[in-house]
């Protein structure tokens, strides 16, 4: 039973109790990353993530972005309910096949 992993009901409330901002948490990961962002999301503005990410040179060469005009949250036309977007799935699934080939 010790190689099963366990986790708890609690893990999301570290969202709320967790200050540190998320580009510290990430600023000495050296893989691939790609950023996918859909304009209309409410939840993580594109604009404010982004800034974010141009403020740590560091990341400039192992992270890539891209944000969807006119979608949401989850790559949807809606704000933040799915389906996602045909488009944005292609694309998503590129971009998986395109990083776990240069690792």
């Amino acid at each position: 039973m010790g190689a099963v992993p366990v986790a708890s009901y609690q893990w999301w409330q570290s969202w709320f109790s967790d200050t540190r901002p998320v580009i510290e948490r990430v600023q000495k990961y050296s893989g691939k990353v790609s950023l996918l962002y859909g304009a209309n999301d409410p939840q993580t503005p594109p604009e404010r993530q982004l800034k974010a990410l141009k403020s740590s040179a560091a990341l400039a060469d192992n992270w890539r972005s891209r944000v969807f005009p006119n979608l949401g949250h989850t790559l949807g036309p809606d704000v933040l309910m799915g389906p996602m977007d045909l488009g944005a799935q292609n694309f998503l699934l590129q971009e998986v096949e395109r990083v776990s080939l240069s690792n």
